[in-house]
This record gives C-alpha cells, sequence and structure tokens, in this order.
C-alpha cells in the first residue's frame, strides 16, 4: 500500500518492484504451503513443477488486481487532490482484509483441493481405462445445485465430460471424483 502511495499509482510493470513482488512471492509461499502438504505420493516432478507455476502465476494475477484496487483510492474524487497517507490507508485496510485474510484461506483450501485432484487424476490415468469414475458430493445441504446435478454421474475416464467437471469446480467446493 504505501509502495502504490508513494508512486502515485500503479502499473503492471510495477509487479517487478521489490514491495509489489515480495507480496507476489510471500502469496506464492501460502498458496505453496497447501500443494506441498497436499502431495502425499510419488508424483512426476514435471506435475509438481506446473502446480507450483500455476500457484506463482496465481499469485500475481492476484497482487495485480488488489494493487490496482488499492491504486483507485488515491484520489479524493471531490477535490481531485492526492489523500492523506492516513486517509487512504484507512480506507485501503479493508481491500487488505478481503484479499488477504478472506480469500486468502479459500484460495489455500483451492490450492491443496486442486493439487489432491491433479494428483489423483494422475493415479486414474495409471490406470487406464480399466475403472470408470464417479463424480461425488458431499451430498448435504450446502452443496450447489449445478454440483449436485452432477452427482454419481458415471463415465470413463475418457470421457470429455471430465475435461470440463473435475473438482473443484469452485472456491470451497467439496466434490470429489472416485
Amino acid at each position: 500500500m504505501q509502495h502504490i502511495y508513494v508512486a502515485r499509482g500503479f502499473n503492471p510493470e510495477m509487479l517487478a518492484d521489490a514491495d509489489i513482488y515480495a507480496a507476489i512471492q510471500e502469496t506464492c509461499r501460502i498458496l505453496s504451503e497447501g500443494v506441498n502438504g497436499a502431495i502425499k505420493r510419488d508424483v512426476p516432478q514435471e506435475l509438481i513443477d506446473h502446480l507450483h507455476d500455476s500457484t506463482f502465476l496465481f499469485s500475481g494475477f492476484k497482487t495485480y488486481h488488489e494493487a490496482r484496487e488499492v491504486s483507485a483510492r488515491l484520489l479524493d474524487t471531490e477535490t481531485g487532490t492526492f489523500k492523506s497517507f492516513d486517509k487512504f490507508f484507512e480506507e485501503v485496510r479493508s481491500i487488505h482484509q478481503r484479499y488477504n485474510q478472506n480469500y486468502l484461506r479459500a484460495e489455500y483450501n483451492f490450492a491443496v483441493q486442486s493439487t489432491q485432484m491433479a494428483v489423483r487424476w494422475h493415479e486414474f490415468e495409471q490406470d487406464g481405462d480399466r475403472y470408470l469414475l464417479q463424480y461425488r458430493t458431499a451430498n448435504d445441504g450446502l452443496v450447489r445445485p449445478e454440483h449436485q446435478a452432477l452427482h454419481n454421474t458415471t463415465l470413463p475416464i475418457g470421457d470429455p465430460f471430465w475435461n470440463d467437471y473435475i473438482p473443484p469446480l469452485g472456491w470451497n467446493c467439496r466434490c470429489t471424483v472416485v
């Protein structure tokens, strides 16, 4: 926040600035803990590298959007002048809370669930077409209607259905494939 305030704005090139890049790295570190903790079996290094690359890319996009939202709070719309740092800081605290506490928990869960499913998918591929796969929800009152509609869908691994319907299918999705 302070870096953006001092610069009097934000642009995509600033993602390489030390302070902003450090925010990307910290987000990536936290999400990578979820990825690393979800890998409980031997999986190809290529899959692990892909998961970490995706985590870093997501962290960059997240930081970019947060920085743009912070930057939009710099000017006082009534006077057209820059706000005092104290006023600016107070206004952007809610942005920080939303992005780095509220969203981060859901993002961490998504990283864990995505990694677990990627590892499971790798195992499914090792079995080839020996088994059918079945989409399952938590089957309780909290399941989204669009996910409930998929419950117990059973198809071969090669069916195009799986190109679009491998969980997680959204934030805090609790669905799985067996």
